[in-house]
């Protein structure tokens, strides 16, 4: 599989994806139609959730950020993205009843609806809103991992990690002008490196490449990344 080739970065040759892999999923307008499903959970920073097994709830994100991490074989983990406001948790197992292997971190003061499977199920019966909403949430996980994997076969990390910021700018990014991006908040290499399966260095060896190419920079711990190829317009 490519980590960083020899062949020179040259983004005009990219591919441009179909579907943003690490997808920051957000869509707060969403939360209104969950209203009275569940009660809520209120989590400190650093809280972890973990499901392993079959779940028989899923939780809805009121406000603040949580991260995903799934773990594989020999509890192999790989960190999968980030969810924000109006995104889902777990609702796949929820509903199908297979087992989940994956565990949720706050990375800040966050709040979390606790849907029973029973009770979700029942409501995307009655409600068109919220059966469109679970649905949506799902495809968005599967087109994500698909989309993953092309990327893991095909490009190498430079291009991973310029894909995945440029991804994580379409729902969490703030435009500065000229084509530039700022996320929103911080990521780290640790997490890069998880999510794209390669160690440290590696990441901060591509990192740099694409600093000295001026398609990302960082300031005060926030990346930003140079939408060159205008698929955010």
């Amino acid at each position: 599989m490519p980590t960083i080739s020899q062949d020179e970065f040259d983004i005009d040759k990219l591919e441009v994806p179909g579907y943003f892999p690490f997808y920051a999923y957000r869509r707060p307008e969403v939360i209104r139609h969950f209203n009275g499903l569940g009660p809520v959970l209120a989590l400190s920073r650093g809280h972890v959730l973990r499901a392993k097994g079959v779940t028989h709830h899923c939780y809805l994100v009121m406000s603040g950020m949580m991260s995903g991490t799934l773990h594989g074989a020999d509890d192999f983990a790989c960190q999968s993205a980030y969810f924000l406001e109006g995104s889902l948790l777990l609702e796949p197992s929820a509903l199908s009843g297979m087992p989940a292997n994956v565990a949720f971190k706050a990375n800040a003061a966050t709040k979390l609806m606790r849907i029973e499977s029973g009770v979700l199920k029942q409501a995307m019966a009655e409600r068109k809103e919220i059966f469109d909403a679970v649905t949506t949430s799902m495809t968005a996980k599967l087109n994500s991992a698909h989309e993953r994997l092309r990327e893991t076969m095909k490009l190498d990390i430079r291009a991973r990690i310029y894909f995945m910021l440029i991804g994580i700018a379409a729902t969490c990014g703030e435009r500065m002008g000229d084509g530039w991006h700022k996320i929103t908040f911080k990521v780290t290499q640790q997490q890069m490196s998880a999510m794209l399966g390669v160690n440290r260095v590696t990441v901060n060896t591509a990192l740099q490449n694409l600093y000295d190419k001026g398609f990302v920079r960082k300031d005060s711990g926030h990346y930003y990344v140079l939408d060159a190829k205008g698929m955010l317009a």
